[in-house]
């Protein structure tokens, strides 16, 4: 490892996943700074005591490469998702396919605000075509665990010895190469912004017992709910809780229809030598997993 003083800079823009996925990974070989415009880091995986602001997510994948990378970062434990799809009788037609069930279509249709047809196949392809086991498997994925303590406090070592600015967009004409995964808008302020669709989440009251992580109330009426239950699903979480998803202001998903325009974006951008990856960076829907593995291909494309 050489001395600060003789590493070459790179800037990152963005601390959530994607930005200190990039810090880890370059930070022993160049002079890293991040830029964020938020007060705290972690993006849409910040948490408090395992609550996630956008809701508690589950970390699976298959990708060996971003498993040995994440275990350097925390304690994981072992984690299956369970999903808990309630819909009127009517609905409840077996055997199916969950790619054919008007529940999970519903559930897809609130997300998104599209029609469940419309919807790239990329983004349909994530509910799994059968279940694993009745109605509550989810989420395939050799590995799936959640890590100890939650995501800020991994975030947070991810991050460690790096410099964390305020944002400022002329990072994009800096002389050196910049990794940009904040909100790609943020980056071309002089044209049109791409859409979001914007999710959030409040805390309930907790009065609903489910053994499964996530309740999907699959009707228009009724909002998507996510509970936990303290030494059952996060043993790090406290108590019992529901969270209730809603249409916010918050950036999650982005447009399918904008995805053309995102991409480029992304293009001129990397021909200035601004590198964009991740989801709000890279204007993709991606899982924690995709989300590292994105980030390292990026970095491999780049040369660093």
């Amino acid at each position: 490892m050489g001395s600060s003083m003789n590493r070459k800079p790179i800037t990152i823009v963005g601390a959530g996943l994607a930005g200190a996925t990039a810090a880890a990974l370059l930070k022993d070989r160049y002079a890293v700074t991040v830029i964020e415009k938020e007060h705290k880091h972690g993006g849409l995986c910040a948490d408090a005591r395992g609550w996630q602001e956008c809701g508690p997510h589950a970390f699976h994948t298959d990708d060996e490469e971003v498993w040995e990378f994440v275990q350097r970062l925390a304690e994981w434990r072992p984690f299956v998702l369970r999903v808990h799809v309630q819909t009127d009788p009517a609905l409840r037609v077996l055997p199916y396919r969950r790619d054919d069930d008007p529940a999970f279509r519903i559930y897809s249709e609130k997300a998104w605000g599209l029609p469940f047809a419309e919807l790239p196949a990329s983004i349909r392809a994530r509910v799994p075509g059968q279940c694993e086991d009745g109605r509550t498997g989810y989420h395939a994925g050799r590995y799936r665990a959640q890590p100890e303590g939650g995501y800020s406090a991994m975030i947070a070592r991810m991050l460690h010895g790096v410099t964390i600015l305020g944002f400022d967009r002329r990072v994009c004409g800096a002389d050196h190469p910049v990794i940009w995964t904040g909100n790609l808008n943020d980056a071309t302020p002089e044209l049109p912004p791409l859409r979001w669709f914007g999710r959030q989440w409040f805390r309930g009251d907790g009065r609903i017992d489910s053994g499964g992580h996530i309740v999907n109330h699959a009707t228009w009426t009724v909002p998507q709910l996510r509970s936990w239950d303290n030494g059952k699903i996060n043993p790090w979480h406290v108590g019992r809780g529901v969270g209730v998803e809603f249409a916010g202001d918050r950036p999650c998903y982005p447009h399918p229809d904008d995805a053309g325009e995102a991409q480029r974006r992304v293009s001129e951008l990397r021909a200035r030598g601004v590198w964009c990856c991740g989801r709000m960076g890279g204007y993709q829907y991606l899982d924690m997993d995709a989300t590292i593995r994105n980030v390292m291909d990026t970095i491999k494309e780049a040369g660093l």
